[in-house]
């Protein structure tokens, strides 16, 4: 129970290639209530604002406007690495931040062995390629998060190609080996080797193999 509460676990993912990963908590120390946490991985622990409460965020806290990055409807924090902070908006970013990590999951009280027998009804229901084993360590939800930046920049790739900026193009694929070799899809003395159009396309491949998602 102190470390083994999460009954739901789902990664997903906007157009951009933002990565999200959502659990369903049951109560644990600090948190009386079953709940949602949902998580960047570079560790932005926030649920998502509705135009209203972002607005009533901003009224209060005006230098707060530039927290946010917007899906939809909605509102999210941004990663923290991509933002030029101040002391105290540093603080006041993590004191939002800390305000909204937990959401609670249902209106009404329900037992605990109702929501395990339901979270194992939706298991059954899911493509086995989709059930796995909770990732505690979050390594797998990180990995998608490395490789959906990956698959943006081998996208460009086809972008840039038609171009004709070749320094432009090489740079970009000077930056795909060099990331893949971060992330180990391929080894630092294979770098030379994939920077180019086609190795590009190889790594493409390589991440495909390896995320188990529904091939269609």
């Amino acid at each position: 129970r102190k470390d083994r509460t999460t009954r739901i676990q789902l990664l997903y993912g906007y157009p951009n290639y933002d990565s999200y990963c959502i659990r369903l908590d049951l109560k644990h120390k600090g948190q009386g209530f079953v709940h949602y946490n949902n998580k960047s991985p570079s560790g932005v622990n926030s649920y998502f604002f509705s135009q209203n409460r972002l607005q009533s965020i901003i009224h209060e806290y005006p230098e707060a406007k530039d927290f946010f990055i917007k899906y939809g409807n909605l509102y999210a924090l941004k990663e923290p690495n991509g933002l030029s902070f101040s002391k105290s908006k540093k603080k006041l970013f993590e004191s939002i931040m800390k305000d909204n990590e937990h959401f609670k999951a249902f209106y009404n009280d329900y037992s605990e062995s109702d929501i395990i027998e339901f979270s194992e009804l939706v298991a059954k229901l899911l493509p086995s390629c989709c059930f796995t084993t909770i990732d505690t360590e979050e390594i797998f939800a990180t990995m998608c998060f490395q490789y959906s930046k990956l698959m943006t920049y081998i996208l460009l790739v086809g972008v840039y190609s038609i171009t004709n900026n070749h320094k432009l193009l090489q740079k970009l694929l000077n930056r795909i080996a060099e990331k893949a070799a971060k992330i180990s899809l391929i080894s630092e003395n294979e770098i030379k080797k994939y920077n180019t159009v086609v190795g590009a396309y190889c790594i493409m491949e390589e991440i495909i193999e390896q995320l188990p998602f529904p091939r269609i």
